[in-house]
């Protein structure tokens, strides 16, 4: 059980730096405490998931309650809330194909994770952490996509659906379909609502390597002859300025097309997240849930 833990975590904090969600320096600190966890304190009897990746499940779910926390303080401090004109002029046509595109495939991953034994189908608490994270991940990727591309996305979920109903080796439980419905309308109007917390304006002057720029502001860049401005638009770790790209968004402020401020993606602590959700899975431990 430890080797497995471990290795399911080193493996889980790989991809999340190859996906540029963390840094290397977080996964680093990832495997640090799948070797510091004994083995006999991972309780979860997984077949072949180790059950310490609930470690990560509820570091990302510290996260999501500490953006969304900060996001309402922001929003009543400002006193700046969604208008009905706004709410009206919103794509409801992406935004009802992303949610059948990810409740179709949320419900189809579980579905396989179970035929395959990578999930126990009776633990609610991973049924709801795994959903939960795997409509987060649809979430981002969804940024990344056309409308178009969603709608097709969503009618082969619906296809998916249809044909692993027919599988005897792929069971669909009712009452978890409900439960992915809800997590994704919540965090969908939840995201809706603080999403506003994820950037954060600064002076041009104070522009340094190592910040995201956000993609409206990179946008602003393509009708200037300044070189070796950023051209990354996935505000993520993968769009990190060097040295030399700020500098020349600091020279940049000068030009023709220059601005007085940018807009910056606001970092999240993961190391903080991470120590809290490895604490969480240590007393989910301690007190036998």
């Amino acid at each position: 059980m430890f080797f497995v833990n471990v290795f399911c975590l080193a493996l889980t904090g790989l991809l999340l730096y190859g996906l540029h969600v963390w840094a290397a320096g977080d996964t680093k600190l990832l495997v640090l405490v799948a070797l510091s966890i004994p083995g006999r304190l991972y309780a979860w009897q997984l077949p072949y998931v180790g059950s310490g990746v609930l470690i990560v499940a509820f570091a990302f779910v510290a996260a999501f309650v500490y953006v969304l926390l900060s996001g309402l303080r922001k929003r009543l401090h400002e006193s700046h809330w969604p208008q009905v004109r706004a709410v009206r002029k919103l794509d409801w046509l992406r935004i009802t194909a992303s949610y059948i595109w990810m409740v179709t495939w949320v419900q189809f991953v579980l579905a396989v994770c179970y035929a395959l034994r990578l999930m126990a189908a009776s633990d609610r608490l991973l049924d709801a952490a795994a959903s939960c994270a795997l409509v987060l991940l649809f979430l981002s990727i969804r940024e990344h996509m056309t409308t178009k591309q969603i709608s097709k996305g969503a009618a082969l979920g619906c296809l998916a659906l249809l044909a692993g109903s027919f599988s005897p080796l792929l069971s669909f439980s009712y009452a978890l379909s409900a439960v992915i419905l809800l997590w994704a309308v919540l965090l969908m109007l939840l995201r809706l609502l603080v999403q506003d917390y994820n950037y954060v304006t600064i002076p041009t002057q104070e522009v340094r390597a190592g910040q995201i720029l956000a993609a409206a502001t990179v946008c602003r860049f393509s009708r200037s002859r300044v070189r070796n401005l950023p051209e990354g638009l996935t505000e993520d770790l993968a769009s990190r300025l060097t040295a030399a790209e700020a500098a020349s968004v600091r020279r940049w402020q000068y030009s023709k097309y220059g601005e007085d401020t940018v807009v910056i993606v606001r970092k999240i602590p993961f190391a903080i997240f991470l120590a809290i959700g490895t604490m969480a899975f240590l007393v989910l431990e301690v007190v036998g849930l």
